[in-house]
């Protein structure tokens, strides 16, 4: 009997390890799908360079740029909806928001355009005043994978790209992916496709109520880790007991 019972415990087990894993790549590729999305809209800023400046020691990029047709709140908004857009699940890049005064703060590495084993991490802080974004990305790092994941990590500050060529050309492919991301989150923004915000007291508690769309929902909890269609309903998943189901754009059912 014990023997038995152990070949149970040990198929449930596989069998549970199995749908872990199954839901795993079923949410990595919705992840990628929604930042590829998110990030492929061509628009009037495409093609655009921003450069790195070199002030009191330290590096950053900075930019102010127009937004034709949406209010300051819209131009937020997008702005969130893009950001949280770019991580896997919930707001995993985002990690600082001032509705109030319609500033945020973002991180994410991104990858280089030379070297596979070269990534970049930075702060970007964000803020919509008189139909304009302002943005500064700042604290921007160097990191370089060796054997056995083995990392090492060199400031853009410590840097001498005028006595180092390597440098200079770390700098320059920095500027490249760098700018290609501003892009993409201005032609995002510009596109308008967040939808109005009205729910604004329970996206500031993190709650979901019966009639928000979605763009309020992923402001609220953020990027879900599954987002399918079931029974003729849209479903988000973000736990195995956090669900929200949506009918004609607007939430119907929320379990938690």
């Amino acid at each position: 009997m014990k023997h038995i019972l152990s070949i149970f415990l040990l198929f449930a087990m596989a069998f549970t390890a199995n749908a872990q894993n199954g839901l795993q790549k079923a949410a990595d590729k919705m992840a990628k799908n929604t930042e590829e999305s998110a990030n492929s809209i061509d628009g009037p800023f495409s093609g655009k360079t921003y450069k790195l400046e070199y002030l009191n020691n330290a590096y950053y990029i900075s930019g102010l740029e127009t937004i034709y047709g949406l209010t300051d709140e819209m131009i937020f908004v997008n702005t969130l909806s893009w950001m949280i857009q770019q991580g896997k699940v919930e707001k995993e890049f985002v990690k600082e928001v001032d509705y109030k005064n319609m500033r945020a703060v973002y991180e994410q590495p991104i990858e280089s355009a030379k070297s596979s084993s070269t990534s970049y991490k930075f702060t970007m802080t964000l803020q919509v005043a008189g139909e304009t974004i302002s943005f500064t990305i700042s604290d921007v790092e160097a990191v370089h994978t060796g054997l056995l994941n083995s990392y090492r990590s060199t400031a853009f500050n410590k840097m001498s790209p005028d006595k180092n060529k390597k440098q200079a050309e770390t700098i320059k492919d920095f500027e490249k992916v760098m700018s290609k991301r501003i892009c993409a989150l201005l032609n995002f923004i510009e596109a308008g496709k967040a939808q109005k915000v009205t729910h604004w007291d329970e996206v500031l508690r993190g709650n979901v109520v019966k009639g928000m769309n979605e763009t309020e929902c992923l402001l609220s909890l953020g990027k879900p880790m599954i987002n399918d269609m079931t029974g003729g309903k849209t479903r988000w998943v973000y736990d195995a007991r956090t669900y929200i189901f949506f009918e004609a754009g607007k939430v119907s059912t929320f379990l938690k």
